[in-house]
């Protein structure tokens, strides 16, 4: 079953020469998707990164509902106003987490000196990456696509 999950207009909530992307963001990095919306220090962006940050958008979407189900079992026992967090939350801690163990496993693992590996080891970052030359990719997209590239790591090779 695919997604759906897509914009006909790829640059819908896209902050264009943002001044939040060029506080936020250090060298290197010039567009990030954040609570849905995209900011970039570009003045204008390829298809090929609206690719990129849409599928971030999706994926931040499903990861939503996912934590809008959890809050509200955990809520059924534990009512809190910090529930609503989850959802909003769930898709950076989810990212974070995977930076976190790819830093540690590169730490200790011998592999080609590959610049942002930790970064590159996500699984969302995975995703976005191998898809964002495919214009076509967020209307063909199954739920929960990011899922498969779990276990997956950037620069590492099994000997």
């Amino acid at each position: 079953m695919k997604t759906g999950l897509h914009w006909k207009n790829l640059e819908w909530g896209v902050f264009y020469d943002s001044w939040f992307a060029k506080a936020i963001l250090w060298a290197g990095y010039g567009t990030i998707m954040f609570l849905l919306m995209i900011f970039t220090k570009s003045k204008k962006l390829s298809i090929t990164t609206l690719v990129h940050e849409n599928t971030h958008r999706a994926q931040y979407l499903e990861c939503a509902i996912v934590g809008a189900v959890i809050a509200a079992i955990i809520a059924i026992f534990i009512p809190s106003w910090w529930l609503v967090l989850i959802p909003i939350l769930l898709w950076y801690f989810m990212y974070g987490l995977e930076y976190i163990v790819s830093w540690v496993f590169h730490l200790f693992v011998e592999h080609p000196k590959e610049q942002h590996c930790e970064y590159a080891s996500s699984a969302m970052e995975m995703e976005a990456k191998d898809n964002e030359q495919n214009q076509n990719y967020l209307m063909e997209r199954p739920w929960f696509a990011f899922l498969k590239y779990y276990g997956r790591i950037c620069g590492y090779q099994k000997k």
